[in-house]
């Protein structure tokens, strides 16, 4: 089975404000400038694709794998995550050295994790504005920061290493174990970093991403 998407979106999702941004004002523009770059409609996957009455935590494994590349937008709160933690956990596991993660800071970059200190990421924090409309100067400027990092998520896209059907089996799995220990408030570690400790201490989260 070949890959089905270009763009997996990792985000921390909440009920308010900045999931709409993620899901409309990012996500629109990035839609948009990739379709220049690829010269066809970008096939991007963010969470609001979930259809009603699927299985959330399999369906979340295979639309990751199924992914040629990710797009995190990072945050304090993204790293409190389980699910945002080990969505990019995995990503990690999966690239093996290829450049398949486009990391966008949208706030408070002293929360990375310091084994990701070596991926170059792109300095959103200014356009991460749940307020930003759909007119002005600032607007204008978003729009231009995602033409200039389309080129990068494009060829990116076009280097993705092949599909392989077996990166399945284990994605589902982690996933599983992330549902199963968020039910009794623990956290599973990541593999490849470790978080950094935040004030106040994090608190588990609950069943929604």
């Amino acid at each position: 089975m070949p890959y089905q998407r270009d763009v997996f979106i990792s985000y921390r999702r909440e009920d308010y404000a900045w999931t709409p941004w993620a899901r409309d004002t990012f996500k629109r523009a990035l839609e948009s400038w990739l379709q220049r770059e690829l010269g066809r409609p970008a096939n991007v996957f963010i969470d609001e694709q979930v259809p009603v009455g699927t299985d959330y935590v399999n369906h979340l494994a295979q639309m990751l794998v199924e992914s040629k590349v990710m797009v995190a937008l990072f945050s304090k709160d993204y790293f409190s995550s389980e699910w945002c933690v080990h969505e990019l956990d995995l990503m990690i596991d999966r690239a093996k050295g290829n450049d398949l993660i486009i990391p966008i800071v949208v706030h408070d970059g002293e929360v990375i994790p310091d084994a990701l200190g070596r991926l170059n990421y792109a300095d959103f924090i200014e356009f991460a504005n749940p307020a930003l409309c759909n007119a002005g100067p600032l607007y204008v400027e978003f729009w231009t920061a995602i033409a200039k990092l389309a080129p990068r998520i494009g060829s990116a896209i076009d280097a993705a290493p092949p599909f392989d059907a077996r990166w399945l089996t284990p994605f589902k799995k982690r996933l599983n174990d992330v549902y199963k220990a968020v039910l009794v408030e623990k956290r599973v570690a990541p593999k490849n970093f470790v978080l950094k400790p935040s004030f106040p201490p994090r608190k588990v989260p609950r069943l929604r991403p």
